[in-house]
């Protein structure tokens, strides 16, 4: 994994390829507006000869006419807008990603499997499941991870549906199994995207968690049907680890431990890896942005997989007093 300095100086190339395709895209649309704007303004500079025969049909006529203009202007600049997205994410970012990390792979319109996301644990049903950008390698400990931006919806009636999950689901593999299955929550999300009864019918049961760390016990909610396993999980590390992802996503990941994977949703709206057709992609802050945005992502596998401990020592799990770690509050 590069600096910044030395995945700008990598990227460049790249970038000006992508920007000399979207001045063109930009020119391209400039010239397809003037074909299809013209007639309308045309039009428009013929509304006072119409006023004077019939200023209803002259008035009728001002409003097709700039309509027109105003639904053509966005159809050619969406369209415009779209030929550069798509030539961005299967023929530029790949190079921006190997210029950040060669041992990863993407694929712009693959993404992570419906019956991996609900092996998880994290979430109770999927029936509407879409998603792009599948990244997929191994970090530099070695750790096998794959994860994508993904839209879920569950049916809230037989004709309407509503968001379960919208953000960035990730799936990293450990080298051993955990010893016991744990998922963890943000509190305040255990009565809206995981209803309590899909929780509770787990059969795993809430682990209270005050005397190890009571901060961490009131922003999130764990389950696991073993206790002591479950704070050896739960190293500092490891709470530094999901209060990180928090801090830099401006939200509560959603976590679990299963086998030997490990799963993280995050709810998210933001658009990584991209900007606007008009911003100037040479200049070094869209480097800089792009740059952020990655460790944003990697910086997630690498925090769990410094943080994570999967196998106990021998004989370490028998006293509970050994489990009462100083957490700071």
């Amino acid at each position: 994994m590069k600096n910044s300095e030395d995945f700008h100086e990598s990227l460049s190339p790249s970038l000006q390829k992508l920007e000399d395709f979207r001045l063109s895209q930009i020119q391209a649309n400039k010239n397809a507006l003037w074909y299809y704007v013209l007639p309308a303004i045309i039009a428009v500079g013929c509304i006072p000869v119409y006023w004077k025969i019939n200023p209803v049909m002259a008035f009728l006529l001002f409003i097709i006419a700039v309509t027109i203009a105003v639904q053509i202007s966005f159809n050619e600049t969406g369209k415009a807008l779209e030929r550069y997205s798509l030539v961005y994410f299967k023929n530029i970012f790949p190079l921006v990603l190997k210029a950040f990390c060669s041992k990863v792979s993407f694929s712009v319109n693959n993404k992570i499997p419906k019956k991996t996301f609900l092996f998880s644990g994290l979430f109770p049903s999927a029936e509407v499941f879409n998603g792009k950008h599948l990244f997929k390698g191994t970090d530099d400990n070695g750790y096998k991870f794959r994860f994508s931006n993904l839209e879920v919806l569950y049916k809230t009636s037989i004709d309407q549906s509503d968001t379960l999950f919208k953000g960035w689901f990730f799936e990293i593999d450990t080298p051993h199994p955990f010893e016991t299955t744990v998922k963890i929550f943000p509190s305040k999300s255990i009565s809206s995207n995981n209803p309590l009864d899909f929780l509770s019918s787990d059969e795993n049961p809430i682990v209270d968690l005050s005397h190890f760390s009571s901060v961490f016990n009131k922003d999130f909610t764990v389950f696991s049907n073993s206790a002591n396993m479950t704070e050896f999980l739960l190293t500092p590390d490891l709470i530094d680890s999901i209060y990180s992802i928090e801090k830099k996503w401006k939200t509560k990941p959603s976590c679990s431990f299963i086998d030997n994977k490990i799963f993280v949703a995050i709810p998210s709206e933001h658009n990584l890896f991209f900007s606007d057709i008009n911003d100037v992609l040479i200049q070094k802050y869209f480097s800089e942005l792009l740059y952020q945005d990655l460790l944003l992502c990697f910086g997630i596998i690498e925090d769990f997989g410094n943080g994570i401990k999967v196998k106990p020592e021998e004989n370490s799990i028998t006293d509970n007093s050994a489990h009462n770690l100083i957490i700071k509050e």
